[in-house]
């Protein structure tokens, strides 16, 4: 019964935390999605979300069975989200897109390149 208490005083601070961190989340999405319409914008703050509230609920769920502490299960959700904050605001403010295509397509064309020569050669 004690895990129930300890767990939803931990719930507290985690959920206060959690909306400096969404946000951390959304605003770098927001400037770096600029085009797309109104689709692929959606479809990641659906996934962040319920990747959020499953990590939520899954470690909420540990905690009262006692199988993690109460601190951990109930910070689990903030540990997953906090790297994935940061990597979408320092791509945001080094004005880089969320995937850059380029990188993966440069080293295969740089290989056809030098497998099919030029017809001017």
């Amino acid at each position: 019964m004690l895990n129930f208490y300890d767990t939803e005083y931990y719930n507290r601070i985690a959920f206060s935390l959690s909306c400096i961190i969404l946000f951390f989340i959304g605003a770098p999405l927001g400037s770096i999605i600029r085009k797309g319409g109104f689709g692929l914008p959606m479809i990641l703050a659906i996934a962040i979300y319920v990747m959020y509230f499953f990590a939520n609920t899954f470690g909420k769920n540990l905690a009262e069975e006692s199988s993690i502490t109460a601190f951990l299960g109930s910070w689990v959700s903030a540990i997953i989200m906090v790297p994935i904050a940061i990597l979408l605001t320092r791509r945001a403010t080094k004005d880089k897109g969320l995937f850059n295509i380029s990188s993966f397509l440069q080293p295969i064309t740089n290989f056809f390149k030098k497998i099919i020569p030029k017809k001017g050669k």
